[in-house]
């Protein structure tokens, strides 16, 4: 490895296919994510998974590697709590029954270790950032500028 390349080994994710059962019960939804119950209902998001896509079945979590207390809720949590970061809307979606093609059976769950609640607020943002949100005005500019 040259002098500015770094070993990211220890940074990738760990994955594992997993039920569409087991996301919903050992899965816990994330401490700061939106009212997933009610963007299921949108109109938008039911046009979205109407139909299985393959970007629809990878979903991300995280799991405490120790015994935690929620500094805001001060709700105790214990070593291997599995927290949502990634993929709560669609499968509340698909249990509306709103997906033609049915419920997936599995899912590709990619997951790491974080050592607390505010590391598992910290990954939520990483995959649900308002400064990620497109803009009107960066859209109009995307399509133009080809």
């Amino acid at each position: 490895m040259s002098k500015d390349t770094i070993n990211v080994i220890d940074l990738f994710y760990n994955e594992d296919i997993i039920s569409l059962d087991e996301w919903r019960e050992e899965w816990d939804t994330c401490p700061i994510e939106r009212d997933y119950k009610k963007r299921a209902k949108k109109k938008e998001n039911q046009e979205k998974f109407e139909r299985l896509h393959p970007d629809h079945l990878e979903v991300s979590g995280v799991r405490l590697s120790r015994d935690c207390v929620d500094p805001v809720t001060g709700k105790e949590y214990k070593k291997g709590h599995k927290f949502k970061i990634n993929g709560h809307t669609r499968p509340e979606a698909w249990k509306m029954g709103i997906c033609k093609d049915g419920q997936p059976g599995q899912l590709r769950c990619k997951w790491r270790d974080v050592d607390s609640i505010d590391e598992v607020r910290k990954e939520f943002h990483i995959y649900d950032s308002p400064k990620d949100v497109d803009k009107a005005a960066d859209a109009v500019y995307g399509a133009y500028r080809n």
